[in-house]
C-alpha cells in the first residue's frame, strides 16, 4: 500500500497573472467584437433589398448597454421602427426578405476562431 504524500504549491505567481488578465482581456475580446460587428453590418447592409435604401442606411453597429460588446442594429438612431424585424421575418401581408442572419451566422466561426487567437495572444504576452 503506498504511502499518502503532501505537495504544496506556491499559487501567488498564478494569481498575479489572473488579476491581470481580466482587465486586459476585456479589452482586447472587446476589439474582436467590434470587428466581428463591422462585417456583419456591412453583410447584412449588402444583402437587404432596396427600395429607398433607408433600411441599409439604418444598419450600423454601436457599443452594448453594458458596454461588454457591440450590437448590430438594423434602423436609424433615434428611431426603433420594427422595419427590420418586418424585413426579416415577413408579416402576414408581407413575405419575408431576410437580410441579417446570413451574415451573422456566416461571422460565426471567423469570430470565435478571432477570438481565441486574441486569448491566446493575450495570455502569451502577460506570461512573458
Amino acid at each position: 500500500m503506498a504511502d499518502g504524500f503532501t505537495v504544496t504549491v506556491d499559487a501567488g505567481a498564478l494569481l498575479a497573472l489572473m488579476a491581470r488578465v481580466g482587465p486586459s482581456l476585456e479589452f482586447h475580446t472587446r476589439d474582436v467584437a467590434r470587428e466581428t460587428a463591422q462585417r456583419i453590418a456591412a453583410g447584412a447592409s449588402g444583402r437587404v433589398k432596396r427600395a429607398t435604401g433607408a433600411t441599409a442606411s439604418g444598419i450600423h453597429w454601436d457599443l452594448s448597454r453594458d458596454g461588454k460588446g457591440y450590437v448590430v442594429l438594423a434602423y436609424e438612431a433615434g428611431k426603433q421602427a420594427p422595419v427590420d424585424k418586418y424585413l426579416e421575418y415577413g408579416t402576414r401581408y408581407v413575405a419575408p426578405k431576410p437580410f441579417f442572419w446570413a451574415p451573422a451566422l456566416l461571422e460565426e466561426g471567423p469570430h470565435l476562431r478571432r477570438m481565441q487567437e486574441r486569448v491566446q495572444q493575450v495570455l502569451d504576452d502577460l506570461g512573458r
